[in-house]
């Protein structure tokens, strides 16, 4: 079968999830054709894939408005621009199947098509989260009402609730667009994330637990990126010359060059070796031997495997791929999305959340927290104690069973 596969290229997280999906479908014997614009779809040309042009938003914009919190994160004008190029690329690709992850545009341009749709996404992005991200009753004692009492669940659920309905009502054009593109089904804005027959949930209940979850809706588990690419020709000198504890720090490509070069600046008389990922972005910094070694792009996994702690910008990506490595995180995060990923990471005692506006006052305290953390044998065990359940899980693998068993027939 042929499948077309939309993802946001701008973010390599978005990219890289359908990419693990796309080798699996390519090694059972589908044929996967991807589309997007960004420099990032090197990757996607690198492994063979045949790919497209094809219009995204703004991803300056993009982040810009995830930062300053707005639920009109994308525009109508941006959406209604991307229905009507996804409805050239399918002309073009004729799939069978279209699998996006963060393509706002392909619930209503794959009805309109009349074409089968699959997303990738996380619990955080569907209405069906057994946790809220903005936890409206947490100013109430836990002494007086512990977490575990059925109340917190009723709570909890009306506190969903309440955040589905204000992104709806914040983003209502998109039922308008629908509306305008012929489909006399109702959507919601909430629907922009999952898909019209499968939504795959790139996630653990354990991590990231639901409620009333429909049977569209599947766990597939982590979908972390897994690169040959070459270690740099400093590693083995690296590690011999290495002060521990061995902190390897990535933001994905959403860093910015003054956050990295605060970093690295942070870093510069701490008693510790620091591995830097930079997602391409030029922040001047010099390679310091035995304290500092920066690259634009690393293999996360060789990364990961010899440090001690991940510090990122709190990507549920990022934070899956060091937790599979056993390894606890220290996450800045950026936007509200992040901030509830590293919510959840530090509740289930994987690590400690570092507020923005704290690291951006104070740099050094993100060292005093690596410090804190790595002399905390809890956080430890605690990311050991996940290792072991992500063991038992193979998300490209779960992904395309979940596809072929109900869309690519």
């Amino acid at each position: 079968m042929r499948v077309l596969a939309l993802p946001y290229s701008h973010f390599l997280s978005h990219l890289s999830r359908p990419l693990m999906v796309s080798r699996e479908l390519r090694r059972r014997g589908h044929e996967v054709v991807f589309a997007g614009e960004s420099p990032k779809m090197r990757f996607v040309r690198d492994e063979g894939f045949h790919a497209i042009p094809i219009h995204e938003p703004c991803p300056e914009e993009f982040l810009r408005n995830l930062e300053r919190e707005k639920v009109r994160f994308v525009s109508e004008d941006q959406i209604d621009r991307m229905i009507h190029a996804d409805l050239a690329a399918f002309q073009e690709v004729k799939p069978d199947l279209v699998l996006s992850d963060c393509r706002a545009s392909a619930p209503i341009s794959t009805r309109v098509a009349g074409l089968k749709h699959a997303a990738i996404t996380h619990v955080y992005c569907t209405p069906h989260r057994a946790v809220p991200s903005v936890p409206l009753f947490g100013w109430l004692p836990r002494k007086l009402m512990p977490r575990h009492a059925r109340l917190w669940e009723i709570l909890d659920s009306l506190n969903v609730g309440l955040e589905t309905f204000a992104f709806n009502v914040g983003m209502g054009y998109y039922s308008r667009l629908a509306k305008r593109h012929g489909l006399t089904e109702r959507l919601k804005a909430m629907d922009c994330f999952v898909g019209k027959d499968l939504t795959l949930l790139a996630d653990i209940p354990e991590f990231f637990p639901t409620r009333g979850l429909p049977d569209r809706f599947r766990y597939v588990g982590p979908l972390t990126w897994k690169t040959s690419m070459p270690a740099p020709a400093w590693w083995q000198s690296m590690l011999r010359s290495v002060h521990r504890p061995l902190v390897y720090l990535t933001l994905g490509t959403s860093g910015t060059p003054e956050f990295l070069a605060k970093t690295a600046i942070a870093f510069a008389s701490s008693p510790m070796t620091v591995v830097m990922s930079s997602g391409g972005q030029d922040a001047g910094i010099k390679n310091q031997e035995g304290k500092l070694y920066a690259e634009p792009f690393l293999d996360a996994d060789l990364a990961m495997e010899a440090c001690d702690i991940v510090v990122s910008h709190g990507g549920h990506g990022t934070t899956y791929q060091a937790i599979e490595h056993g390894k606890p995180v220290i996450g800045i995060p950026m936007t509200p999305g992040l901030r509830f990923s590293m919510a959840r990471t530090q509740d289930l005692g994987l690590g400690r959340s570092l507020a923005w506006k704290t690291f951006s006052r104070n740099p050094a305290s993100l060292v005093k927290a690596v410090q804190q953390v790595a002399g905390t044998v809890s956080y430890s065990r605690r990311a050991k104690e996940f290792q072991t359940i992500l063991k038992k899980t193979n998300g490209p693998s779960l992904a395309a069973d979940a596809l072929e068993g109900g869309l690519l027939r």
